[in-house]
């Protein structure tokens, strides 16, 4: 069975985190929320209600989100926080970038409160880091189900009672009804199972994912991993293999598409030039309004360095700015470009650098207005 997820939640709004509960409730996640509103509440929260995530409220004046994860930090916890804000008008990206800089797992906007529940799998999902590469099929548990069936007589040998959880139906009634395994899969995905069956035929082991339809109706996502079983002759006599319930996975993947996908928006719909690069100084990113402001496509930039965009007077003044910059501190500087047609701008440049969760150097993030 899930372990029930244990949420500590700094609120600032009162009803946000009654409201953000009755969502994840919706969502099916079986939780236990905890409410804070100050430091002191938070330490004794960490301490003495051990959650498994944080939600921080970035309005919470007490103790907004980069103070939350400092003391989270200094405290030597490691819990993943998600960020629930609405972003400033002045500099949103900065924010945002700020935040995820100093460990949030996730950030999204009030206006989008929906997909919270998705962003607390996934935070969860990413620090857990774990990955199943196989299933013991000994063991009997309500997350995964073991089977064997015989193919020549097309029946149900055995099923473990890890059926019921994640079909809805128990292992009498699979035993009984020769075809309910098939009856359970969704039409749209029956003809993935007629492939499965002509795979292992062949003497292939098949992992497949694929929509069931529980008994109570609703839609759940399985992953299965079959066995075959051949005779002397090599006729597939008997399929032995294992399932489990993916559908949180899948509503994590969804959320972390729609995460990508709503930073993606916001950084290409930026009035401001976004560069990235890395700790040599080489740009991975540049978004849509920087390559307008150079007149080059974003290929023609990426793999280059800043100042290949320069004069040599600039690019000079650039590498020692690099020399002398200070890890972590926000940096305000001007600089002049020259762009694909010839032409000099100069362009007023904001830069914050970038830090993985164990505080090491990725390269800077520059923001840039002409």
């Amino acid at each position: 069975m899930n372990k029930k997820i244990k949420i500590l939640y700094l609120e600032y709004v009162s009803g946000d985190a009654a409201l953000a509960d009755n969502i994840i409730n919706q969502a099916g996640i079986d939780c236990e929320v905890l409410t804070v509103s100050n430091g002191e509440a938070y330490l004794d929260g960490l301490k003495n209600f051990a959650p498994d995530i944080i939600i921080s409220d970035d309005a919470l004046r007490s103790l907004n989100s980069i103070e939350a994860l400092t003391l989270l930090k200094q405290s030597g916890f490691n819990i993943p926080v998600v960020v629930v804000a609405t972003p400033p008008l002045i500099d949103p990206i900065a924010s945002i970038v700020n935040i995820m800089k100093y460990g949030a797992s996730d950030y999204i906007s009030k206006e989008q409160i929906d997909i919270l529940p998705g962003a607390i799998l996934g935070a969860i999902k990413k620090h857990k880091a774990k990955k199943i590469d196989g299933y013991d099929l000994s063991r009997n548990t309500d997350d995964e189900v073991y089977f064997s069936r015989d193919i020549a007589g097309s029946k149900m040998i055995q099923i473990s009672t890890g059926c019921e959880s994640i079909y809805g139906y128990s292992s009498a009634e699979f035993l009984s009804d020769p075809d309910l395994y098939a009856k359970v899969c969704r039409p749209e995905d029956s003809a993935m199972l007629a492939d499965f069956v002509k795979r292992l035929r062949n003497g292939d082991h098949v992992t497949g994912k694929y929509r069931i339809i529980h008994k109570d109706k609703s839609i759940r996502w399985i992953e299965s991993k079959i066995s075959p079983i051949h005779n002397e002759e090599g006729i597939l006599i008997r399929i032995d293999g294992v399932s489990r319930n993916i559908t949180q996975d899948k509503i994590v993947e969804e959320a972390l598409k729609a995460s990508e996908s709503r930073y993606r928006q916001i950084v290409e719909t930026a009035q401001e030039g976004i560069w990235i690069i890395d700790e040599n100084l080489l740009t991975v990113f540049v978004n849509k309004k920087m390559c307008d402001m150079l007149g080059y496509t974003a290929e023609e930039i990426v793999g280059k360095h800043n100042y290949d965009f320069k004069d040599e007077k600039e690019k000079l003044a650039t590498l020692a700015r690099f020399e002398k910059q200070q890890l972590g501190i926000t940096e305000t500087h001007e600089s002049a470009f020259i762009t694909k047609s010839g032409e000099q701008i100069f362009c007023l440049v904001v830069t914050n650098g970038l830090f993985d969760t164990d505080g090491k150097y990725l390269g800077k993030l520059g923001m840039l207005t002409a």
